[in-house]
């Protein structure tokens, strides 16, 4: 639907063809070619609503699993509760067991289940996925090569051909952005949504970036391939020093192959504030670079919505840290080295919050870390009441909450970096 001074998309579409086969050069500014280039974009705009119904599809299907199982276990639970001679669920499904057992709680191979895979005891090359993962990965690897050659006419003029390559590859990279920010962020909706970890989801992450990083290299030799073989490799150097198209276009592959050479695990988990801090600067220069290079371009609007959630998350993280550290005396941490390398953290939270088994926070502490925070696993936490007899007895529920904080315990093993200074 479309305002009333709204342009059509197919009005965006012929100014972005013109600019594209602007940008290309060559011998496409006939009629007959600006023709064939909008067909081409179009299709390119049909592929990249392929690609986002493929995972509104995944998330349906996710949810729907676990709706189903919700519902199972409440069926479940209602059935037995006043009930002790039933035997329906007392016998678990086979074809259940032997899914779980043979594709989704397996792991890739015999016996490794999403362990760390080191080469030495110095170097980690990070976790290996599990088999049901490791699927959906070499899926939707596959899903999007097959995107990124589906109806291109290999037989016609190599100019075309690449033309077709270039822009197909372009727009696939910058449709893939979205996944890729959503997935990384720790405010993800779908953590809660569909009950994944997010761990899971940061290795998603990890392999989308990958694709994309391989997807703006494709869509940048598609281009320099072109105007090499029309007009010599003077032209190439001209166009990035005069076209801001071209310049920023550069600008930002040479930003993605940065996020792709320093994100191995060994050079993560080596330097990871450094990592950590370098990652966000060279994120925010690709997308930087790619708004600009988008400029006119309908999929510009797709980075704006990327632009938009990243924002929204990172405004998110601030409002909880205020929200559950800020007020009625603060979060206070008293820390205490321990025999064997380690530190135990216990955190007094200025307001009461409900922790689950299995959950890891990211701590902050300023006065050792400035800005950054750290993942640790949750060893213990309990509710205190902090008595103060100036205040009296408490009479209302605002004033219990207001007395209740939550203590958390934390065992830090020591390494280097943050862990290093804390124990010291």
């Amino acid at each position: 639907m479309y305002g009333r001074h709204a342009m059509p998309l197919w009005a965006l579409l012929a100014v972005a063809t013109r600019i594209v086969v602007a940008a290309g050069g060559g011998e496409t500014s006939s009629p007959a070619a600006i023709a064939a280039a909008e067909a081409a974009n179009l299709e390119n705009i049909r592929i990249s609503y392929y690609l986002g119904w493929t995972w509104a599809a995944i998330i349906g299907a996710l949810l729907s699993y676990r709706l189903t199982l919700a519902g199972i276990r409440y069926i479940r639970t209602i059935a037995c509760l006043n009930n002790e001679e039933q035997r329906y669920f007392a016998a678990p499904s086979e074809t259940c067991s032997k899914i779980k057992k043979h594709i989704i709680d397996t792991p890739l191979f015999r016996k490794r289940h999403h362990r760390e895979f080191n080469l030495s005891a110095a170097i980690n090359m990070g976790t290996l996925p599990s088999r049901f993962q490791t699927l959906f990965l070499a899926g939707y690897l596959g899903m999007n090569v097959a995107f990124c050659v589906i109806s291109i006419d290999w037989s016609g003029k190599q100019a075309a051909v690449l033309t077709e390559l270039r822009n197909r590859t372009g727009v696939l990279a910058v449709v893939n952005m979205m996944p890729l920010f959503i997935l990384a962020g720790r405010n993800n909706p779908l953590i809660r949504l569909l009950d994944i970890s997010f761990d899971t989801y940061n290795l998603v992450h990890r392999w989308i970036g990958c694709i994309v990083v391989l997807e703006a290299i494709t869509h940048t030799l598609a281009w320099t391939i072109s105007k090499v073989n029309t007009a010599g490799w003077s032209v190439v150097g001209k166009s990035m020093a005069s076209s801001q198209l071209i310049m920023t276009g550069t600008v930002g592959v040479a930003a993605f192959l940065g996020l792709l050479c320093h994100s191995p695990s060994p050079i993560r988990h080596a330097f990871y504030e450094a990592f950590l801090h370098v990652h966000i600067a060279l994120a925010t220069l690709a997308v930087i670079a790619v708004w600009v290079h988008l400029k006119t371009l309908p999929q510009q609007s797709i980075l704006l919505a990327v632009i938009v959630f990243w924002i929204v998350e990172r405004l998110t993280r601030v409002y909880t840290i205020v929200r559950h550290n800020v007020g009625n005396g603060g979060t206070t941490a008293e820390i205490e080295a321990l025999p064997g390398d380690a530190v135990r953290v216990t955190l007094k939270l200025a307001r009461p919050w409900r922790f689950q088994p299995g959950q890891h926070i990211f701590l902050y502490i300023p006065s050792i870390g400035l800005w950054t925070s750290h993942p640790f696993s949750l060893a213990w936490s309990e509710e205190e009441d902090s008595l103060n007899p100036e205040k009296g007895l408490a009479l209302t529920q605002q004033d219990v909450l207001a007395r209740r904080k939550t203590a958390m315990g934390l065992i830090v093993r020591r390494r280097t970096g943050f862990t290093e200074k804390l124990y010291k």
